[in-house]
């Protein structure tokens, strides 16, 4: 009798461009802010794309992650070669949680992802991640340089992906010593059988770590299997 499981791999599309949208709203006192709502009726607003290119992500500076999901199977999805992986699932039957840190020399980054399955048995709107990450990431706001939650959003292949990013006022002078960052991201992407929630630790919210974080992201695909 074979033995049947779900395979569910997270690849990547690694040639192209991904694209979000996000609004410029300008005040009357010209304070310039970037969101992805629409801006308040009383500021004046601009659509803008903002683009990451995938230079940085050629297959050969890959290599492949396999994790174990509970109630789903593996998973696999990539990783860039100048990051250390290290894989914490304390038993079986708990999510597994994955993190990288960028080796020695390379451009400082602590980026972790955790997996869990979607129980609800349906896809989370994009309200409603929303909503669980403006709430995660609220606890950033009083050390930020930026003083609010502002979302982001990233279209990836298992869904949308909403995100929050803060600069951290105690070093907006000075650069953080080894082993601290002085930005951080939060949020979560959501399909219908799997949640993965992300934070990525960086030194800068426009630096290349956190655009090749945002890169693994936004491409992942998943694909059922049978073995």
């Amino acid at each position: 009798m074979s033995i049947k499981r779900n395979l569910i791999i997270l690849t990547l599309s690694l040639f192209s461009m991904f694209t979000y949208g996000l609004n410029k709203c300008v005040d009357s006192n010209g304070n310039v802010a970037y969101q992805d709502k629409p801006c308040p009726g009383d500021v004046t607003s601009q659509s803008i794309k903002v683009k990451a290119n995938r230079d940085s992500g050629d297959m050969k500076n890959l290599r492949p992650v396999r994790v174990s999901i509970p109630g789903l199977g593996d998973a696999v999805f990539f990783s860039y070669k100048w990051w250390d992986v290290r894989i914490i699932q304390p038993s079986a039957d708990l999510p597994p949680t994955v993190k990288m840190i960028s080796k020695k020399g390379e451009v400082p980054l602590s980026f972790s992802l955790t997996f869990i399955p979607n129980k609800i048995g349906k896809r989370i709107s994009e309200t409603e991640s929303a909503d669980n990450v403006y709430a995660m990431a609220s606890r950033y706001v009083s050390g930020s340089v930026e003083q609010k939650v502002q979302l982001g959003k990233l279209d990836t292949t298992i869904g949308t992906a909403i995100y929050a990013s803060f600069n951290e006022k105690k070093y907006l002078h000075t650069k953080p010593p080894a082993g601290e960052y002085s930005s951080i991201t939060v949020g979560q992407a959501a399909h219908s059988r799997l949640i993965v929630g992300f934070t990525v630790l960086t030194n800068g919210t426009h630096s290349k770590a956190l655009v090749e974080a945002l890169n693994i992201i936004a491409s992942f695909k998943i694909v059922a299997s049978k073995t």
